[in-house]
């Protein structure tokens, strides 16, 4: 377990190279989400509208549309977005009852994530990851609610990265009101002077560093058979609760067996710990679009009120010229005879058309980048089914590369999270089971998930189709397993696994027909 000068030192180093992403977070935040609260701090009263220097909305569509085809694609809401299966460790003769229990074990799972903020939470966690790093906390909560999410704000929270790649340390920042202290952190130790300092001020908000950090740990656990309490050393984390105002001493610290921050990674480049998002990548485009925009209104602005000349007999200033819309300049004359009109247009280097030459392209552009289209503008004629499934398996592989790290990084350790919680809970007996793709196996059953499985399912559509044509259907049944082929095409289908008949019963059913065709061979003879 470490001191308290050695948290505050981890922190300040994790804040440290974390900062070196912020100028460019913050620069993206002002681009694509011009009226949310930023890395920089706010004066009471100060008026939260970034838009007087955003001229265009592409990016700012973009954002929702990238957070919601995510969403729907890998955490649908209301909906199962995985399923627990026996890994290929679990022996074949108890696979059928464990995948039976591990169904059972998954249907109290999304119970409880549907009585949660889950939908809600994981949006803002996705809206963070479209800019590079997603983090949310789950707490533990009762039997009747067993989770409680709460996404952490980018601008307030720095992190490590562990031994597998994941990121394992976490500091967050956040304010709490002292009167919910308490009810917040039941085991909260609160030192002396904070209560004399906001004993007469209740509802003043405290400053704290949450978090946890990987270390060495003793967990005391009840055991199920025994009922007695048993220790056990092994490798977990530290929680922590710090005041930054009074850094003397834990106000909470707590071992514990896994960590309740998860951190995910749109993608990232080797040797940094900070993620990098769409927004990032997009941003160049934004930042383009945004400026010829600018031009365009100013030219238009221009061209609606115009700048004019008038004749003034004195000396001009040129300190004092200023061209703009409806601006009167003083000249000497206007035109090349000694009496021209009193006040005459401002002639204009030209007109400033290519805004039609680069709208659309950057448009399409960011849109491509930020995955906000997936399948098109919607004013396009009609799409076929065959089109549509073809342009999810294309954004499947655009983004395999992202969606790996975060089924890896985001879904894997919350998964397992929330088995645990619920193990905690006694509502289900995991004991010491976890998912780890050999023991406990997670398939994905989300949209997604699926459209990368659409292509293994079209392969074996194809072969059955080659061998139809080719040998006739009699004998395709003799050349194609037509047990393993159904029960491997519901696999990719993702269906039920009681629909089909597993290898068992199919043996079984082989072995009585053999019998009484035998039956009725020795009859005939």
């Amino acid at each position: 377990m470490f001191e308290v000068g050695q948290i505050l030192h981890f922190s300040a180093s994790a804040k440290k190279r974390k900062q070196m992403f912020d100028t460019t977070y913050k620069e993206a935040y002002e681009y694509i989400l011009p009226q949310m609260e930023t890395f920089n701090a706010r004066t009471e009263g100060e008026k939260r509208n970034g838009f007087g220097r955003v001229f265009d909305s592409t990016a700012v569509d973009a954002y929702q549309k990238f957070v919601s085809n995510i969403q729907s694609s890998i955490f649908p809401p209301m909906k199962d977005w995985i399923d627990l299966q026996p890994g290929p460790l679990v022996p074949d003769a108890v696979k059928s009852n464990a995948a039976r229990q591990l169904k059972q074990i998954s249907e109290i799972m999304f119970a409880g994530i549907r009585n949660s903020n889950f939908d809600t939470s994981i949006a803002e966690v996705l809206g963070s990851v479209f800019f590079g790093t997603g983090v949310l906390h789950v707490g533990k909560g009762t039997k009747q609610k067993p989770f409680r999410f709460t996404p952490v704000p980018l601008s307030k929270v720095w992190y490590e990265e562990g031994a597998d790649g994941n990121l394992d340390s976490f500091f967050f920042e956040r304010e709490v009101p002292f009167r919910n202290l308490k009810k917040m952190w039941p085991d909260f130790q609160m030192p002396e002077r904070m209560a004399q300092d906001y004993a007469s001020k209740p509802s003043e908000s405290v400053t704290f560093i949450e978090g946890v950090v990987p270390t060495d740990v003793e967990i005391v656990k009840l055991d199920r058979k025994t009922k007695q309490p048993a220790t056990r050393k092994m490798r977990g984390f530290q929680y922590f609760v710090i005041c930054e105002k009074y850094k003397e001493e834990f106000c909470v610290s707590r071992q514990m067996e896994m960590s309740p921050f998860i951190g995910a990674r749109w993608s990232k480049v080797t040797g940094e710990v900070s993620g990098r998002g769409p927004a990032l990548y997009a941003l160049a485009d934004v930042k383009s679009l945004n400026a010829v925009k600018e031009l365009v209104l100013k030219n238009a602005s221009l061209s609606v009120a115009g700048a004019y000349t008038a004749v003034d007999d004195g000396v001009v200033n040129i300190a004092n010229l200023r061209i703009a819309p409806g601006a009167i300049i003083p000249v000497s004359s206007n035109g090349s005879q000694l009496t021209g009109p009193s006040i005459a247009a401002l002639p204009r280097a030209g007109d400033f058309n290519v805004a039609q030459f680069i709208f659309a392209d950057v448009q399409n552009a960011i849109r491509q980048m930020t995955f906000s289209d997936p399948l098109g503008p919607i004013d396009l004629p009609v799409k076929s089914a065959t089109e549509i499934a073809y342009r999810q398996q294309e954004l499947s592989k655009r983004i395999g590369s992202a969606f790996g790290r975060l089924q890896y990084e985001l879904v894997v350790p919350l998964v397992n999270l929330l088995l645990y919680y619920l193990d905690e809970l006694d509502l289900i007996d995991l004991g010491e089971f976890r998912v780890d793709g050999q023991i406990i196996n997670i398939a994905h059953i989300s949209p997604i998930a699926m459209a990368q499985d659409q292509e293994e399912l079209n392969a074996m559509r194809t072969l059955m189709e080659i061998i139809v044509a080719t040998f006739g259907p009699q004998v395709a049944m003799m050349l194609v397993k037509s047990d393993v082929f159904v029960r491997e095409a519901a696999k990719r289908l993702k269906l039920p696994p009681n629909l089909v008949r597993t290898e068992a019963e199919y043996e079984e059913i082989r072995q009585r027909a053999e019998s009484a065709l035998g039956q009725v061979d020795a009859g005939q003879a």
